[in-house]
């Protein structure tokens, strides 16, 4: 009677957990926040919402009608690139920096591509006539490599950015506040700087003339 009673406490207990099971492999549909917590955010207006692309497993996307609450809606690459695999070694899909520009009807988000650890990266390009997932028009195609570059390809253009930088009269000690928006150039131009000994003030593009006074 005893062996009984616990066998059948066992089956329960092992009916109770299986149950369970499938509730805890439910996952928790995005929910809206005033507090995104977005790595590399850049902002577009579409159709009457704002659309934020960050950093993040090919690319993360969040929606807002207010720029107070974000709503996450996916990611803009369906699949991690197989090019953006050949040239970064080691990259699954963790994508960096996007940005994003509207040109003659048509979106381009670029966004970076890199293994931590790794001495190559690579730059895509993904385009779409709207932002909007609701209109017939929305579908992201990747467009695949912009452009890729090494170690060495910084150095060399590094050094030719240094000399350009050291014939405006910049030098050691000196401070110099580098407005660039996100292209593959900033990164030149911050180890060129470097080189000469000046101090870099990574600087925003959207600073007004009272913010760069301001920072002088």
């Amino acid at each position: 009677m005893k062996t009984r009673l616990v066998t059948t406490i066992a089956a329960l207990c092992f009916a109770v957990i299986l149950s369970a099971q499938p509730q805890q492999r439910q996952r928790r549909a995005p929910q809206p926040t005033d507090y995104p917590g977005a790595h590399d955010p850049v902002v577009a207006f579409c159709d009457g919402k704002y659309y934020v692309f960050t950093t993040g497993f090919r690319v993360g996307v969040m929606e807002s009608e207010d720029m107070k609450v974000w709503t996450p809606i996916g990611s803009v690459l369906e699949e991690t690139p197989e090019w953006a695999q050949k040239y970064a070694p080691g990259y699954r899909g963790h994508t960096w920096a996007p940005d994003i520009f509207y040109h003659n009807g048509t979106w381009y988000l670029y966004y970076s591509c890199s293994a931590f650890g790794k001495n190559t990266s690579a730059i895509g390009v993904a385009t779409n006539k709207t932002l909007n997932p609701k209109s017939p028009d929305f579908k992201w195609v990747d467009q695949g490599e912009v452009i890729q570059f090494t170690f060495a390809d910084i150095k060399r253009e590094s050094d030719k950015t240094a000399s350009f930088f050291a014939s405006q009269g910049i030098g050691r000690g000196d401070m110099v506040m580098l407005i660039l928006k996100r292209h593959y150039q900033f990164w030149f131009s911050i180890v060129a700087l470097h080189k000469l000994g000046a101090t870099v003030i990574p600087a925003t593009h959207l600073l007004t003339e009272k913010d760069i006074i301001y920072r002088c």
